[in-house]
């Protein structure tokens, strides 16, 4: 995995498909990335998605890894990333299919990168707003959010994030548990917690289409509030004291309420919405708990 001319970190770009194949056309194949390596991970349910995204892969010159089932972002990623690795890169760029970055910016990133540092663009939306600047964790509640201000983050988003090799390697890359969401969080608390650095690096930017890998924004599927309600607990237990995972349970409901909020979901789906919420709390208390007595 080579280097351009006078860069000596080798990066590697992981992207994880899932029925998004014109979303690589779109963010990945028209926003080249010299030097980089791409690596795509198919966990698309669809056939004809698979082959295209083969197809593209091919004409495009990326690693094409095809999951043999949806395993997950967490676990889709840790299998483009080892590959990666194994391939001699130092750096691992997680990048959704629904966001891209400017070869000038991760540029930007290259030249701040070390081996003890997580590091973020400024991710913005399509219309020039910024979508993350860091990322917030406020245990009282048992939120994470997106911070209003340049932060010392907590948490950076997998959305579009440049990892060193050997901060992955440590970690073990995402926690395989996590399915999907909250997976990122997980893994720059760990980092954090290991004496690593996360940072945010304002003057390179990234676009991101928000929740263009499952359709608007403002639409959120039943699977969303499933794996988000589920997969903080499993965060609490995995990472806070047992009373503290114990609260983030029991005021789930106002969590509840939060998320239909932002996620502005309509009346006629608001059952559909809070039955996955209160199906994913559950089955993140007893993942919880599980994972409390393996320990």
């Amino acid at each position: 995995m080579a280097s351009p001319p006078g860069r000596s970190t080798q990066v590697a770009a992981v992207v994880v498909a899932f029925n998004s194949v014109e979303l690589l056309r779109e963010n990945l194949a028209k926003n080249p990335l010299p030097g980089v390596a791409i690596v795509v991970v198919d966990n698309s349910t669809i056939q004809l998605e698979r082959d295209a995204t083969e197809l593209l892969a091919q004409a495009e010159g990326w690693l094409y890894i095809a999951m043999s089932e949806n395993v997950g972002f967490g676990s889709a990623s840790n299998a483009g990333a080892e590959a990666a690795i194994d391939r001699g890169c130092s750096h691992v760029l997680l990048l959704n299919p629904d966001a891209s970055i400017r070869a000038d910016s991760l540029d930007q990133l290259i030249e701040q990168a070390d081996d003890d540092t997580i590091l973020s663009p400024l991710i913005l939306r399509p219309d020039g707003k910024v979508w993350f600047r860091g990322g917030e964790l406020d245990v009282s509640k048992g939120v994470a959010r997106h911070a209003a201000a340049p932060v010392d983050p907590v948490w950076l988003t997998g959305a579009c994030m440049l990892v060193p090799a050997r901060a992955w390697s440590n970690l073990g890359g995402f926690d395989s548990r996590y399915f999907l969401y909250w997976e990122d969080v997980d893994l720059s608390f760990r980092w954090r917690a290991s004496g690593g650095g996360l940072r945010v690096v304002e003057t390179a930017t990234a676009l991101h289409d928000a929740g263009g890998t499952q359709g608007l924004e403002d639409e959120k599927s039943p699977t969303y509030f499933r794996y988000n309600c589920r997969n903080r607990i499993l965060f609490g237990f995995l990472n806070l004291r047992t009373s503290s995972a114990l609260w983030w349970f029991i005021s789930s409901p106002r969590y509840w309420r939060r998320m239909l909020r932002s996620a502005n979901v309509q009346p006629g789906r608001r059952g559909a919405a809070l039955s996955a919420s209160i199906r994913g709390t559950t089955a993140g208390l007893i993942a919880g708990l599980r994972a409390r007595k393996q320990k």
